[in-house]
This record gives structure tokens, C-alpha cells and sequence, in this order.
């Protein structure tokens, strides 16, 4: 038997934020570094700039709970503000974009 592995998983859990246009290129600089940063961890991530979001998800190969939470954290804290380098590294060192 096999069990198809393409569909999303009932314990999935996301999130979104959405983003000001002024942070569209701060942004797109910065995603292919946050996306391998947080495929490391597991957790997946999507940029829509025609929307103007950001969605992070848990994927099957999430690291424990504290891996999405921080990512959520990081992905709203750089969807809204201009944050500094050392206030985005965390315990599990995701990332460090300089803006």
C-alpha cells in the first residue's frame, strides 16, 4: 500500500502576513536566504508579491514546534519593520539578513 504524500497534511499549520510595497525589494533580496534557511528547519515558505504576502508552513519535516513559531516570528517581524541583523537571529540560527 502506498500513501500518497502530495496532498497537505491534516496537521499542517500556516501563517501569513502581508507586506507594504516599501518592503517588496528588502524582501525579494532576501528570500532565497530565508528559503534555504528555513528548509533546513523544515518549515516552507512562499513569497506572493502580487498579493503582497508571505506564507510559512510546516511541512512533514518540521523540526519541532519552536521551528515554525520562530519563523512565523522572523517572517512578521521582516514583513512590517526594518529590522536589524541582531534582532533577527534566534536560538536555531535561521538567518541573518542585513537590511
Amino acid at each position: 500500500m502506498q500513501i500518497d504524500q502530495s496532498a497537505p497534511s491534516c496537521n499542517e499549520t500556516s501563517f501569513s502576513a502581508l507586506f507594504h510595497e516599501k518592503r517588496e525589494k528588502k524582501l525579494q533580496d532576501a528570500w532565497p536566504m530565508l528559503e534555504s534557511s528555513f528548509e533546513e528547519f523544515g518549515v516552507s515558505c512562499a513569497l506572493n508579491l502580487a498579493e503582497r504576502s508571505v506564507i510559512v508552513s510546516t511541512t512533514g519535516r518540521t523540526k519541532g514546534r519552536n521551528s515554525f513559531d520562530k519563523a512565523t516570528r522572523i517572517v512578521e517581524l521582516l514583513a512590517t519593520t526594518h529590522v536589524p541583523p541582531y534582532l533577527v537571529q534566534t536560538e536555531i540560527p535561521f538567518v541573518v539578513i542585513f537590511f
